[in-house]
């Protein structure tokens, strides 16, 4: 029995506060998996013997977020393949490689009798580690220890921690969901503050669609819907949206999940649905701080969808992203989560479709001349009028791109400001 237990121990003040008498220690109850818990939080693992071991470069983090320094001379060294290398050092070898290679995701999984590590870089999956099956639950403890995650919880979690490579800052944001037979799969995603947040000279858009931009971000009211899928940069885009409008005469609140940038000046909110905190009562709250421009991460559902809606035809001008295959479709996906033709006619402003696709290396691309085929095709289509003489490109591959013959990515942009004709 638990009483048992405690009849075991004698707790005297004077010990446990070190005999500082300004220090006031309160003994509570708590469950182990609890304590491990915290302990995990504060930055700390637990030898083989279950004695707690201090990481020192946790230690100086904040209270919600872990910094893990990695040595770029150090990773030099690692050789994957090699047997000798701890599970640490396998680990950081996996961030340290899929951060050179700017990757957007890792994903760490069980795959046949072994365990991957993938890097998605320019939306493509590639393996870049691979390890012996046994090594999974001690990569996953690693990474859940950055991560300020709960050990014990086999359940689908989520967490964070920052990397700090040379003078280079990562955050990285982690999600642990189970899978069969007990196993999980960790998916890390990089937001590099290197690279800040874009503005709207960084996309590459022609000057009328500028215009529309900046016409649409000048308004008072209305409603500006980015749609596109999971991984085409919709977040990015609203992020360089309300950048070009931020400074001290309007007031910008955003409402995410979770925050991926800090931007100075304006007021963003991270939804936190443990302490009954989502988009839509966000939203409510957000409608009582007198905001100019709203942010919201994504309209999930109708009720916060009609909120949206509501707000923009109340003064506010709101920003949100939305799943739709094109920029008209998402008026056709607004109508079937419940909000009125009427209110939607009012309301919106501008709807934005994108895509990301690859940009060729430019290291090692090379010219060609379109072949005839093409050529007849886009004759057939209007495309073109004569006959194409200079010359497109290729992809070869090299190590400046890993082989891959690509290298970044570009937005591509369907933009649609909704006039008089099309708002009747």
């Amino acid at each position: 029995m638990l009483s048992e237990h405690l009849d075991n121990y004698a707790f005297e003040d004077e010990w446990l506060s070190m005999g500082n008498p300004a220090v006031k220690v309160i003994s509570v109850l708590a469950d182990p998996a609890g304590i491990r818990d915290a302990i995990n939080r504060a930055g700390a693992t637990f030898d083989a013997s279950g004695v707690i071991k201090m990481d020192k470069a946790n230690m100086t983090a904040s209270a919600n977020e872990s910094v893990t320094e990695i040595n770029p001379d150090d990773m030099a060294r690692v050789n994957p393949a090699s047997p000798t290398h701890s599970a640490e050092e396998l680990v950081q070898w996996a961030l340290f490689t899929a951060i050179r290679c700017r990757a957007s995701d890792l994903h760490l999984e069980k795959y046949y009798n072994l365990v991957r590590f993938r890097a998605r870089m320019d939306g493509n999956m590639r393996t870049i580690l691979t390890a012996p099956e046994a090594m999974l639950q001690r990569f996953v403890a690693l990474i859940k220890n950055y991560a300020g995650m709960n050990q014990s919880r086999q359940e689908a979690q989520d967490g964070r921690f920052a990397l700090s490579v040379g003078n280079r800052r990562v955050d990285v944001r982690v999600a642990a969901v189970p899978t069969r037979r007990e196993f999980q799969k960790v998916i890390m995603r990089f937001l590099d503050k290197q690279d800040g947040v874009k503005r709207l000279s960084d996309f590459n858009l022609g000057q009328r669609q500028v215009d529309i931009l900046n016409r649409t971000m000048s308004r008072d009211q209305g409603l500006i819907l980015v749609t596109g899928p999971t991984g085409s940069g919709k977040t990015t885009t609203l992020y360089a949206l309300i950048n070009s409008v931020n400074d001290e005469s309007v007031n910008i609140q955003t409402i995410e999940d979770p925050i991926e940038y800090e931007i100075e000046g304006i007021n963003q909110t991270q939804i936190n649905p443990h302490y009954g905190l989502d988009f839509a009562n966000g939203l409510r709250a957000l409608l009582r701080a007198d905001p100019d421009i709203i942010l919201i991460g994504e309209s999930r559902d109708a009720e916060t969808a009609n909120s949206a809606v509501n707000a923009a035809l109340t003064g506010h001008l709101v920003l949100t992203t939305l799943h739709a295959n094109d920029s008209l479709r998402a008026v056709s996906r607004l109508m079937s989560m419940g909000v009125e033709k009427y209110l939607l006619a009012d309301s919106l402003a501008l709807s934005q479709a994108q895509r990301l696709v690859r940009r060729l290396c430019t290291y090692c691309k090379k010219p060609m001349a379109v072949p005839q085929d093409i050529q007849d095709m886009m004759a057939k289509q209007n495309v073109i009028s004569q006959p194409v003489t200079h010359p497109i490109f290729v992809a070869t591959g090299c190590k400046e791109c890993h082989g891959t013959g690509y290298a970044g990515r570009v937005a591509l942009m369907e933009i649609c400001e909704i006039s008089n004709e099309l708002r009747h």
